[in-house]
């Protein structure tokens, strides 16, 4: 996931068009300034129903757009990845568009585009031993959050912001504003959230972490996965696996700093991610977070999140902690 962001001075503007054109089961979520506009979904169901490409107008609501000054849209996308190039049906799939191939604001011009890279852009990134792809251009990402605390210290950054963290379940979702009472539940997984800077509280992505102590003994292979279940019951227990998907958004699992896997709650069908030895310490003290994205802001999001143990098997092989 990435962000885009542009300015505008126009302040006399009413709408603006776009085309996304990116992989099946692409998604972007557009703001003025700091007003939500809409999310525009791709989509793929077994390879049918497949959409690749969005031609979307958005209207900007009366009051949204800021007279005499700068206006920024940004753009949430994840355009997920390119095509495969195949011998012998597409020798060019590989090189398709991604992103933003077209735009026009309608009564008014951009002054410039930004696009949120990686921290330390993708020659000096301080983090060679995860490698290039392990993290994005996401806020919190830049800032170390999905690091283990001793790694997070040592990052310079010039985009520090001084935010409080407070308690809060994944499964309650983005909290509503960026300054909210202190909400617990029963530990399910995971605890803390980034404040969420926008004026429509349920879009945009918010940043949970915890940590947490594993003692596993010696001499066994542990086979652990981390496991999203979006619905519970009216026990609090989670449904069936064909109730998991549905819920409009997505989630980045990162384990010690290492990026796991992606959850797309409305499509899925992935819900399992394992984690082996050697990034999971099974002896000692572990980061997890998720940056969570949600894309609708009358949607509510309840991404249930536990660690499993999918089998035990005698052996294990000495891994360093």
């Amino acid at each position: 996931m990435e962000e885009k962001v542009r300015h505008c001075f126009n302040s006399g503007l009413k709408s603006d068009v776009y085309v996304f054109d990116c992989v099946v089961a692409f998604a972007a979520s557009v703001y003025l300034n700091d007003v939500f506009l809409a999310t525009t979904y791709g989509n793929s169901t077994n390879n049918k129903n497949i959409i690749r490409e969005t031609d979307e107008t958005y209207i900007f609501p009366e009051g949204s757009v800021l007279k005499g000054k700068d206006n920024v849209i940004t753009i949430i996308q994840d355009n997920m990845g390119l095509d495969e190039t195949h011998p012998h049906w597409d020798f060019d799939g590989s090189k398709s568009p991604r992103g933003i191939r077209g735009y026009h604001l309608i009564g008014g011009t951009f002054n410039y585009w930004k696009v949120q890279g990686k921290f330390g852009g993708y020659e000096n990134f301080p983090d060679k031993a995860r490698g290039i792809y392990n993290e994005g251009g996401l806020f919190g990402e830049r800032q170390g959050w999905h690091l283990p605390q001793s790694e997070r210290a040592r990052r310079p950054t010039k985009d520090t912001l001084e935010l409080s963290w407070a308690k809060r379940d994944p499964s309650e979702g983005l909290p509503p504003t960026s300054r909210y009472s202190s909400a617990t539940s029963p530990l399910r997984s995971l605890s803390g959230s980034q404040p969420v800077i926008n004026s429509n509280g349920t879009s945009g992505v918010g940043f949970f972490r915890t940590t947490f102590k594993l003692d596993l003994p010696r001499g066994y292979d542990y086979m652990l996965s981390f496991n999203f279940k979006d619905m519970e019951d009216e026990d609090g227990y989670p449904k069936t696996p064909e109730n998991y998907h549905g819920q409009p958004y997505r989630a980045l699992l990162f384990v010690n700093g290492w990026m796991m896997g992606k959850r797309i709650g409305n499509l899925g069908p992935q819900v399992k991610f394992p984690v082996h030895e050697g990034i999971l310490k099974y002896r000692g003290e572990n980061t997890v977070a998720l940056a969570i994205w949600s894309m609708s802001p009358t949607s509510p999001i309840h991404p249930f999140v536990e660690l499993l143990v999918d089998a035990i098997y005698e052996g294990g092989i000495e891994v360093a902690d």
